[in-house]
C-alpha cells in the first residue's frame, strides 16, 4: 500500500514560501536578534547593539531569531545533551504558537536525559521564555498569526541549521523545524489570517 507522508519536505516548503512570503506585514527589525546582542548597562537599561542586518524584514523575524538563538544557548549548561527525541518531543509540545506556555504546561516536561534538578528547572524555563517571546508577538501583531509565526520559525530554523558546524546545535535545529514542519501543510497555511 502507499503511504502519505504528513509533514511537508521541510526543503520544498522552504523555498516556495521564499517565493511566495505568507504576508505582506514588513518592518523595521534588527535582523539578527540575539542574546550577544542585547546589552543591560549598570543602571539596567537595555540595549539593542549591532544593527548592521537591520532592515525591511517579517514582521516575526527578531522573535524567532530570539527565539532560536535561546535553544542554542542552553546547550552549553547541560552536563548531559539531550538526545534529538526528547528535543523533538519537547517541541512538538509547543508547535501550537497561540497556546499559553505556561508553568503548568511545562511541567509536562519530564526530566527526559537525566538531568540535574538545576538543569531539569532549566529545559522548563527555556519553554517557558519562549511562550513569553510568542506571546509578545502575537500580541504585537494584533491578530492571531499563530500559522505565519509557525512558517516564520521554521524558515528560520531551517536557515540556520545550514550555517551551523557544530552537530549538537543541527539537532536542536532539525528536532525545531520537524516538529514544525509536520503542522506546516497548506491548507493550515491558506487558513491563516494572513493568507
Amino acid at each position: 500500500s502507499k503511504f502519505k507522508i504528513s509533514a511537508a519536505e521541510p526543503f520544498d516548503l522552504y523555498h516556495s514560501n521564499l517565493q511566495r512570503p505568507l504576508s505582506g506585514i514588513l518592518a523595521e527589525t534588527h535582523g539578527d536578534l540575539r542574546g550577544e546582542n542585547i546589552w543591560i548597562d549598570p543602571y539596567l537599561d537595555l540595549h539593542v547593539v549591532d544593527w548592521r542586518g537591520h532592515g525591511l524584514k517579517h514582521i516575526f523575524r527578531d522573535y524567532v531569531s530570539l527565539e532560536i538563538d535561546l535553544r542554542l544557548s542552553v546547550l552549553e549548561r547541560f552536563s548531559k545533551q539531550p538526545h534529538f527525541k526528547h528535543w523533538f518531543a519537547a517541541e512538538s509540545t509547543f508547535t501550537t504558537i497561540e497556546t499559553e506556555i505556561s508553568p503548568t504546561a511545562t511541567a509536562s516536561l519530564a526530566n527526559p536525559f537525566s538531568a540535574s534538578k538545576d538543569e531539569a528547572d532549566l529545559w522548563k524555563k527555556l519553554y517557558q521564555v519562549i511562550g513569553q517571546i510568542r506571546l509578545c508577538a502575537l500580541k504585537g501583531t494584533g491578530r492571531k498569526r499563530g500559522p505565519e509565526y509557525a512558517m516564520s520559525l521554521f524558515m528560520s530554523a531551517t536557515e540556520e541549521m545550514a550555517t551551523q558546524q557544530d552537530p549538537r546545535r543541527q539537532i536542536v535545529l532539525m528536532a525545531l523545524s520537524l516538529a514544525f514542519a509536520k503542522d506546516l501543510r497548506p491548507a493550515a497555511i491558506a487558513n491563516s489570517p494572513s493568507a
